[in-house]
């Protein structure tokens, strides 16, 4: 099952201090996100999870990168949490088109960089297709759907959420961070090595730790501050003769 996190419910109730909460209206019903708006912010990050959390598990995580200076918009899955819908690779993009859409609507000036996790992964993949981007991260992203499902012996046509994450890569032009922990026991080391390897200008970290417990590293963040500073320095256009 692609979306067990469906099955994670929540309580009625509004963002966490110091964070706005934003309704994206989807074609399938509202669907909930979380914006932490930094002090004179120079970018500012889509976030997604992986596919058993929602974004309460997410509170208080990105304040390193607000500090310097990144907002963060944490966009819930339709159906999970307290949005509405069904998740699939169909209605997950359009969420991400939307939320693209608001905050390029509010902050028409900034630089958008997308972060996906496990699953999330997929969701900021997909996004890349549809609308610019100033960079990708990757944290703990399989390749696809097609081919993680062959480790349970799946055949691919069975699967009808590919979230093809090594095409995204192969044509996107901005930095690309791959992220990917060394005993992840849930999506292969493997797969985080080929997405960075297909990547056009793709970085790959390789970190201790597995599926869940990356970001425990003292070194998670510095690959990450790079990359956004990286996103947010406008190209300097060169000389003329």
């Amino acid at each position: 099952m692609i979306y067990p996190g469906t099955a994670l419910r929540v309580g009625a109730r509004g963002a966490p201090k110091g964070l706005e909460q934003i309704w994206l209206h989807a074609p399938g019903g509202e669907v909930e996100a979380w914006l932490q708006v930094a002090a004179n912010p120079r970018g500012l990050v889509i976030f997604t999870h992986g596919n058993y959390e929602i974004i309460d598990h997410y509170e208080g995580w990105f304040a390193p990168a607000v500090a310097r200076g990144f907002s963060v918009l944490m966009v819930e899955y339709p159906g999970y949490g307290a949005s509405k819908g069904e998740p699939t690779q169909e209605t997950v993009t359009q969420v991400m088109v939307l939320a693209w859409d608001a905050m390029r609507e509010r902050f028409p000036d900034l630089p958008i960089i997308a972060w996906g996790r496990s699953l999330g992964g997929g969701a900021a993949c997909q996004l890349s297709h549809l609308r610019p981007l100033a960079g990708l991260i990757l944290q703990s992203t399989f390749t696809s759907i097609r081919a993680f499902a062959r480790r349970f012996l799946m055949p691919g046509f069975v699967v009808v959420d590919p979230y093809d994450n090594l095409a995204a890569v192969r044509s996107f032009a901005a930095p690309v961070l791959v992220l990917h922990g060394e005993l992840d026991e849930v999506i292969p080391f493997a797969h985080g090595k080929e997405l960075a390897a297909a990547a056009q200008n793709g970085t790959f970290v390789r970190l201790p730790g597995g599926h869940n417990d990356t970001r425990a590293d003292p070194a998670f963040w510095e690959p990450i501050f790079s990359l956004l500073y990286e996103a947010a320095t406008p190209a300097v256009p060169p000389s003329g003769n």
